[in-house]
């Protein structure tokens, strides 16, 4: 069940949350500002069925219309995911770490990721994690391509250098339970 069905409304989880969302934005702030390198997080996925552009077509109308049942219930990490300034507000636990993070997605402005772009997955979903000082603290770079029998999804998120890599290794089922929901629920037709 999404948390805003639960009756509580994202204004309240965040409220309840805020003591978690500070501290966990402090850690990344102070993270992001000891390097500029960052630890990469990969899940890679193989969907029978549908095409990659049809499941990004689909992600990018469920984040931009802040359909926020749909972006809530595909996992159970999720508190809050709605569009908010024209930046995804995004308030998750990341990867089993011990506090939810809040940080914004900016979908426009991707100058500051630095994994590459690789040609041989043509459709993308890139954005930018922002504290709440406004500063890059790392990002995604979901890429995805066509194959015989469906969809190759390689999802792809970039945090600070320092941060633990229980917290990666925890980050990738993350990963693995939110898009496999997400490609269900795109091609259930």
């Amino acid at each position: 069940m999404a948390a805003d069905q639960a009756g509580l409304g994202d204004d309240e989880i965040l409220r309840r949350l805020e003591r978690d969302a500070r501290i966990a934005d402090i850690v990344g702030r102070a993270q992001a500002s000891l390097s500029r390198r960052r630890r990469i997080c990969v899940t890679e996925l193989h969907v029978p069925g549908g095409t990659a552009q049809e499941f990004a077509d689909l992600f990018t109308e469920i984040t931009f219309s802040s359909n926020q049942d749909a972006m809530e219930r595909s996992c159970p990490d999720h508190f809050v995911l709605r569009m908010a300034g024209g930046r995804q507000q995004v308030l998750e636990t990341n990867g089993g770490s011990p506090f939810a993070a809040l940080f914004d997605i900016d979908y426009d402005d991707v100058s500051s990721l630095v994994t590459p772009i690789d040609p041989q997955f043509p459709v993308r979903l890139d954005g930018v994690a922002i504290s709440s000082t406004g500063r890059p603290i790392g990002g995604v770079r979901h890429q995805f391509r066509d194959t015989a029998d469906g969809v190759h999804a390689r999802l792809l998120v970039e945090f600070p250098l320092p941060m633990l890599q229980t917290v990666i290794s925890g980050h990738q089922w993350h990963l693995a339970c939110e898009f496999s929901n997400w490609f269900e629920a795109a091609f259930a037709d």
